[in-house]
């Protein structure tokens, strides 16, 4: 296991990224990461060099990073995000002595990193290769006692390193191989500013000789205790079926069941991580929806004939604005159980249409 701290590593490709120009004494960082509704969140600082040929990025724009010395501003410097994408990546200069970096947004603060003065250590990196899905671990300490968050990235065939997962809490990580050849893993430990990495041996793997593909359930809500039906196929790159096992499991519940077309109700309340493990000559690959169990509301399938359809609109529509006595045949159009028919129910229906029950959304 090779371990390198922020102080030793100097990118192969810095010059491409901070172009040339005046030589200039100093720590240089290139700073990495997106802004969504005003929450910024940052895939990286890395350590650039502290005697580069280098011309600080002339941005202009509504972010800043500004760094602070003893509550003291020492320097700012502006950052935009690249259009459509709401990502940043720029590289600046950090002085020294600072010991804290605040990002704004039109001078309003929206992230603050307290730079501590260790970086963290990372005592053991384990990957063991299962026929092509790795299991990666580790260990990871800090002297300062700052959290530590992790990021995990792959070389093939000797490139360069491409990112996998950020901002991982746990000290373990499954990876799915989709590659034929050499793979290496990097996985990188950092405090908020100060970081180490560690970097994995050579793995020579058979990648999966096609994809899996989760037809059903598709992403969304849906009602506790409500039938869900679990199909997934996989195929070789000419479209052929494939797969001699299909295994399901959610994140939450472990394994749920065997087979490409199943139908369960047992999940819990929460936001499920489903997988569908399929292998094929021994070689096993994933695929993967996300899907919330919420507290199911009064049916929406309001004349209980199996399906939310103009049936079910029929109801609500002739007890519009009553608080939903049931009629002769049963059947209430208070789907959400607040006492009136109204542009709840409504809304509930146009949710729920086409399924075969309801959910509090």
């Amino acid at each position: 296991m090779e371990v390198k701290m922020r102080s030793k590593i100097v990118f192969a490709f810095v010059f491409l990224i901070l172009g040339i120009g005046g030589v200039s004494a100093g720590d240089v960082y290139l700073f990495s990461g997106d802004v969504n509704d005003s929450v910024l969140n940052i895939e990286g600082i890395s350590y650039l060099g502290d005697s580069l040929e280098y011309e600080e990025d002339n941005f202009t724009g509504a972010y800043s990073v500004v760094f602070l010395e003893n509550g003291q501003e020492v320097k700012e410097n502006e950052f935009y995000l690249w259009e459509g994408l709401n990502v940043f990546l720029f590289s600046v200069k950090v002085p020294d002595g600072i010991d804290e970096i605040v990002f704004e947004e039109n001078e309003n603060e929206i992230h603050r990193v307290v730079i501590s003065q260790n970086a963290p250590s990372i005592d053991s990196f384990d990957v063991v290769d299962n026929s092509g899905v790795f299991d990666l671990s580790w260990i990871a300490s800090d002297l300062d006692g700052d959290d530590l968050g992790y990021s995990v990235y792959i070389s093939h065939e000797g490139g360069g390193w491409g990112l996998y997962s950020s901002g991982i809490e746990e000290n373990n990580l499954i990876v799915n191989n989709n590659y034929n050849g050499d793979l290496r893993f990097k996985l990188r430990a950092s405090d908020g500013f100060n970081y180490a990495e560690a970097v994995s041996g050579s793995f020579s793997v058979e990648g999966f000789p096609g994809f899996v593909s989760i037809e059903n359930p598709k992403e969304g809500l849906y009602a506790f205790g409500e039938g869900i039906e679990l199909i997934g196929k996989a195929f070789d790159y000419n479209f052929n079926l494939i797969g001699d096992d299909y295994n399901w499991h959610s994140d939450i519940g472990g394994f749920l069941s065997t087979g490409n077309n199943i139908l369960i109700d047992t999940l819990t309340m929460g936001v499920h991580s489903i997988s569908l493990a399929v292998s094929h000559l021994g070689i096993i690959d994933l695929g993967r929806v996300d899907i919330e169990i919420v507290e199911a509301c009064n049916d929406a399938d309001v004349n209980e004939d199996t399906v939310v359809d103009v049936s079910d609109l029929a109801v609500v529509g002739g007890q519009w604005g009553t608080d939903g006595e049931a009629n002769e045949l049963g059947f209430s159009g208070d789907i959400t159980g607040d006492a009136i028919v109204d542009i709840g129910d409504l809304g509930a229906l146009g949710f729920n249409w086409g399924s075969s029950t309801g959910t509090c959304a």
